[in-house]
């Protein structure tokens, strides 16, 4: 990431200082910082989206999930764990804490919720955790609009999700609020 920041700053530079260059030929170095911008975009996320939250430093799915809802008091969030609950991987437990996070935030942001109930269910073939409101909703079925520019919202659940072999799930309408599921199929759970 350091090199593609350092190239791009020389690049940059370079077609700011340099005499009189032809046209194509500062198009051509602006072409290269803005795919080398690119690149260490992408590295970025790929860090972000591997680091372990802290919420999960030394504790379990269940207790960290506790925390980050418990964190969140307005709307009101409610908590409920539903069978007996199994270690799971990093990777998993990394994608659920992370996609309870953006769920919130966006109940947060957009919902205009009064109550937040937030349940993780262990059955015998997965592990699924929901995030469902009593806020305004919307037609999941219409392309979300332009966000923060994070890349972390819905599409960024979905990714995350699908990277540990999960499914994310939205149901909702307009005035009655949204249900976001999100499901890490039995297999991949670490029983160790």
């Amino acid at each position: 990431m350091a090199q593609s920041l350092t190239s791009i700053m020389l690049l940059l530079r370079s077609a700011r200082d340099a005499d009189p260059m032809p046209a194509e030929q500062v198009r051509d170095q602006l072409d290269s910082a803005i795919a080398g911008a690119g690149a260490a975009l992408n590295d970025t996320r790929r860090l972000v989206h591997d680091l372990t939250p802290a919420e999960l430093s030394g504790c379990s799915l269940p207790e960290a999930v506790r925390r980050v809802v418990f964190e969140h008091s307005d709307p009101p969030v409610g908590f409920r764990i539903e069978g007996d609950p199994i270690p799971v991987a990093t990777p998993i437990a990394v994608a659920l804490l992370r996609g309870v996070q953006e769920a919130l935030a966006n109940v947060r942001s957009h919902a205009r919720a009064g109550r937040v109930q937030v349940t993780l269910t262990y059955l015998a073939d997965a592990i699924r955790l929901d995030v469902a409101d009593d806020g305004i909703g919307f037609d999941p079925a219409v392309p979300v609009g332009p966000g923060t520019g994070s890349g972390l919202g819905l599409n960024g659940m979905r990714a995350r999700m699908a990277a540990v072999g999960g499914s994310l799930v939205i149901e909702s309408s307009s005035g009655c609020g949204t249900a976001v599921s999100m499901v890490v199929p039995g297999k991949d759970v670490d029983h160790d």
